[in-house]
């Protein structure tokens, strides 16, 4: 009796186990990845004036897209608050962030974070208690997330300027190693 119940307990568990299986390979497979169009999303510009003027848009726009950023190249890294990993990977952006700077980049390659499913409150807390020097808009419905298919934070997104706007590569999880996302970076932007 014990032995039946002990098997049928670990059949609904492996049922369970592959359908999230499934479910997230499903999820990783709708993310958008390198030389796709990026979708059209508009991102709400709650951003303050500095923010505004970092990604060259007009300070009494409400929305925005990635094609009104005045930039060759925008790098989209998806976190959350409450995310650990997110977390602990914000010092290696903030590195990068400077290399691009000091690499004299600054003005063809512009960083935006998105805030998955936290609030502009949310995100300035993130931004504030981690040193993040980019600016960061909520996205507390997950809209703009669910539309690049984005299934885990960090998650970051390399966008050309072209038209349409083009994927160039994604990287979910980290950034990798600082030099070879630089590299890419630098041929993203056609240095």
């Amino acid at each position: 009796m014990l032995l039946k119940r002990f098997v049928s307990m670990a059949a609904v568990m492996a049922l369970v186990m592959g359908f999230s299986v499934a479910g997230f390979a499903a999820e990783r497979d709708s993310i958008v990845k390198a030389g796709e169009d990026f979708p059209k999303v508009e991102f709400a510009a709650e951003l303050d004036a500095n923010g505004k003027k970092y990604l060259g848009l007009d300070v009494s726009a409400k929305t925005f897209s990635i094609d009104q950023i005045d930039a060759k190249v925008i790098v989209l890294e998806f976190f959350g608050l409450y995310c650990l990993h997110c977390r602990s990977e914000a010092p290696k952006v903030a590195q990068l962030y400077k290399m691009i700077q000091d690499e004299g980049l600054g003005d063809k390659v512009k960083f935006l974070g998105v805030g998955v499913n936290n609030s502009a409150f949310e995100v300035a807390a993130f931004r504030k208690q981690l040193k993040v020097l980019f600016p960061g808009v909520p996205d507390p419905k997950m809209a703009n997330t669910k539309a690049v298919g984005v299934f885990a934070t960090p998650t970051f997104i390399v966008v050309t300027k072209s038209s349409p706007c083009k994927v160039f590569v994604t990287k979910v999880g980290d950034v990798g190693p600082l030099d070879v996302f630089v590299k890419e970076l630098k041929e993203a932007a056609g240095n």
